[in-house]
């Protein structure tokens, strides 16, 4: 998603980069070390709101990514983690429909 952005507006993709799926790692990074971060406009509003940080006037396509449901080996899940386990997955395939 990022790389095609790029080359979108002729540009290349930064040589060193940062993956993180922390919502506290990647403001931090911005923060601190001066870098580029893309983050969901929901997780920043407060620190935009704030002026400690500052939304670019770009859009990147809404692309959702696919997602797995992890639980521990070994450990049974409660009954409502198994409801709330089943909602999702019809949710999910309700979406793929």
């Amino acid at each position: 998603m990022l790389e095609a952005a790029f080359t979108a507006v002729g540009a290349s993709s930064p040589e060193t980069r940062v993956e993180t799926t922390s919502i506290f790692a990647a403001p931090h990074l911005v923060r601190e070390a001066g870098m580029v971060g893309v983050l969901p406009s929901t997780i920043l509003s407060e620190s935009v709101a704030r002026a400690d940080l500052v939304r670019l006037p770009i859009s990147l396509p809404n692309t959702l990514l696919e997602y797995g449901i992890v639980t521990r080996r070994g450990e049974p899940l409660s009954a409502n983690a198994l409801e709330f386990i089943s909602v999702i997955r019809e949710q999910y395939a309700a979406i793929k429909a």
